[in-house]
């Protein structure tokens, strides 16, 4: 009888609720590229914190950072279209990528008619940002590469990931701080739910940025 009332106080709309998949993964992290590879560097309890390479951090309050070594995007996308793409957006579309092939997902026109991409980001490509406006302030606009400017906007990395699969669903950045990833997931989840799109591929990418490391340890935010 317990039982009975227990389910009877059940409420209908969270009965109504449908159950959402995950049928795909990728990753490309400090310990490892690939859920498989991610898995086992992580349950053999391997760090991916250590010493920042990619920049001079004498002046910081800190010198670690989870940062991706060896990152070799032509490994897992070829070499075509990867030369005007910073590392934000090579970081997203290598994860994509793996992402869709875990999923055994074959992108026929139809699908990708359908499928989204919600991608959270702190502060995007920020350093292809940082580098176009200061090169517009110090010499002036007329020796800017046009090409460049799409990196500076901050969906930049989402639009790519549409633009080289050939995605036309919904296209939406999370840019919400460090929770940003679950925002994500909750956002497409929403979608998911309100029959706005069949599929979604959602997920997170955010570079190694000397001007955001710099900003962290004058925050006390580093350890």
């Amino acid at each position: 009888m317990g039982k009975k009332n227990r389910a009877q106080k059940k409420s209908p709309s969270a009965l109504a609720i449908p159950r959402i998949g995950i049928t795909g993964i990728g990753i490309v992290s400090p310990i490892g590229t690939g859920k498989n590879r991610f898995w086992n560097n992580l349950t053999a309890g391997h760090s991916g914190i250590r010493k920042v390479t990619l920049f001079d951090t004498q002046n910081t309050s800190s010198s670690l950072a989870g940062e991706i070594r060896h990152f070799t995007p032509k490994s897992i996308l070829g070499s075509k279209g990867l030369r005007l793409l910073d590392r934000t957006t090579l970081l997203g579309l290598c994860a994509t990528q793996l992402a869709i092939e875990d999923s055994h997902l074959t992108l026929t026109p139809e699908i990708a008619e359908n499928l989204g991409v919600v991608l959270a980001s702190t502060c995007g490509s920020v350093s292809s940002r940082s580098g176009f406006f200061l090169e517009a302030l110090e010499h002036g606009h007329r020796n800017l590469n046009p090409a460049l400017f799409p990196n500076t906007v901050v969906n930049s990395p989402a639009s790519q990931i549409a633009i080289r699969f050939g995605l036309r669903g919904v296209n939406c950045t999370i840019s919400t701080g460090f929770t940003g990833v679950l925002e994500a997931f909750e956002y497409a989840a929403n979608f998911i739910r309100l029959n706005r799109s069949k599929a979604i591929l959602v997920g997170g990418a955010e570079e190694l940025a000397e001007m955001v490391y710099i900003s962290f340890s004058k925050s006390g935010l580093l350890s």
